[in-house]
């Protein structure tokens, strides 16, 4: 299953990525049916979110990759809800994709998604 990680990079920037890479390594090390996306990390790295026109063409690259058909979930992380995660998050809801809030406590809460996703899985 493939799953887009919703979380903020504006603010802190790498302390958010060092969040980000954290959550994708205990999706992988707990949940091996799930592979998480986080394209837009390696457009952070090369594209200057301060100038407009790549700050766009990071969101556009985010827009496409929800508007593929590959995503089967978004799952939310984090302690507020950016810009850029709000329009992830309606371009997840337009293409019908189920959206899932784990936010601050996601450490509980992905336990608590693990469990669910291997009974389902029956692993």
């Amino acid at each position: 299953m493939f799953v887009y990680i919703c979380h903020p990079i504006r603010g802190n920037k790498r302390k958010n990525i060092e969040k980000i890479i954290s959550i994708v390594r205990k999706i992988n090390l707990t949940m091996p049916s799930v592979i998480p996306l986080t394209n837009y990390i390696a457009d952070c790295m090369a594209l200057d979110d301060d100038a407009e026109e790549e700050r766009l063409k990071g969101l556009y690259n985010d827009r496409k990759l929800l508007e593929s058909g590959i995503v089967d979930e978004l799952w939310v992380f984090g302690d507020r809800i950016s810009e850029g995660m709000q329009l992830e998050i309606e371009t997840a809801k337009k293409m019908g994709i189920p959206v899932r809030y784990l936010g601050e406590e996601w450490e509980k809460n992905l336990e608590r998604f693990s469990k669910n996703y291997q009974e389902k899985l029956c692993l």
